[in-house]
């Protein structure tokens, strides 16, 4: 696992952390490990209906994607009670958290389908400091 150097900024006191780009390409090789599941990403496309009504249809964006698809608790390990959150969005329980590799396409317009379930992404976490992965919140699909 990669170990990030440190640097002190003396202007404003706040030690941050540098990553090498060989120490980045080695946390994303071990977050790829950690992707035990695949997905279908699916994205809209819009178009009338046989009535001229506006109607979304979805086609494949991307096959076999390589993924890894939490649950949101609102308990942690301890019981106490805890709020999962993306810069400027808070995740809820029965929302779903995805990983997938690093680069790969996806947007809050899309679905995705993992073992037969389909969900909706609500949010793309496109504000991180290191591009390690990409995240995004999903919620299932009711049919």
């Amino acid at each position: 696992m990669a170990v990030a150097s440190a640097e002190t900024d003396a202007d404003t006191d706040i030690m941050a952390l540098a990553l090498t780009a060989g120490e980045l390409a080695d946390i994303r090789s071990d977050i790829n490990e950690l992707l035990p599941d695949t997905c279908t990403i699916r994205q809209v496309a819009y178009a009338n209906d046989t009535l001229g009504q506006p109607a979304r249809t979805f086609s494949d964006r991307a096959t076999s994607v390589p993924c890894r698809i939490d649950p949101v608790k609102s308990l942690s390990l301890t019981g106490e009670e805890r709020v999962s959150s993306m810069k400027n969005y808070i995740i809820t329980e029965g929302q779903f958290l995805l990983t997938l590799k690093n680069g790969q396409a996806i947007q809050e317009t899309d679905r995705v389908i993992i073992n037969s379930v389909t969900y909706e992404v609500v949010k793309v976490d496109d504000n991180q400091s290191w591009k390690a992965s990409v995240r995004c919140v999903l919620n299932s699909v009711e049919h």
